[in-house]
């Protein structure tokens, strides 16, 4: 005997899985880019509270994936830069430049975020 499965009903089974999967590493990522921010700012935990933290956080997650920023780092150094700026503002309004940058066409993740962080620290050392 022979059970034949509609090619879509299997589709649909294996896009499921794969949205569980999604979103699980989603959970796994935000919780470890959280954990990792509030250690380096805590200040940014303390401000916000643990709601509006976790809330925080993942919204700017889900800003580093609008722009294509994907490997679990880059995402965090995304967060990272927020926090630089504090809770009241963003970097588009701090550094507007920096969005441009992280739009760049062509250009590969990991070069986006480097060329970012390289002005960024170029920041840093004029400030100190």
């Amino acid at each position: 005997m022979c059970i034949v499965m509609s090619s879509r009903a299997m589709w649909t089974i294996r896009q499921s899985q794969m949205d569980v999967f999604a979103d699980n590493t989603l959970q796994q990522v935000l919780a470890r880019v959280a954990h990792n921010v509030a250690t380096a700012y805590p200040e940014v935990r303390a401000a916000l509270g643990d709601d509006g933290y976790a809330a925080w956080v993942r919204e700017l997650v889900e800003g580093a994936i609008a722009l294509d920023i994907t490997r679990e780092e880059n995402v965090q150094r995304f967060v990272e830069w927020h926090a630089t700026v504090g809770v009241e503002t963003n970097i588009a309004e701090a550094f507007p430049w920096a969005l441009d940058m992280l739009r760049v066409a062509g250009e590969r993740e990991d070069e986006r975020v480097a060329a970012v962080d390289l002005r960024m620290q170029g920041l840093d050392a004029d400030e100190g």
